[in-house]
């Protein structure tokens, strides 16, 4: 399973589900934070990630 988190995730809940092994993408390493189309954009690249 693999996750993009945003940035009202915090930072525990992202080294939580790294530790247990999940593919994890923050917004900001996606550069989508603050974009109107982030859902749409993330789509594009987690298809790319699979």
């Amino acid at each position: 399973m693999k996750f993009l988190l945003d940035q009202d995730v915090y930072a525990l809940t992202e080294r939580f589900l790294r530790g247990l092994g999940y593919d994890v993408i923050t917004a900001s390493e996606a550069e989508l934070s603050k974009s109107f189309v982030v859902a749409e954009k993330a789509r594009h690249r987690i298809r790319k990630m699979e």
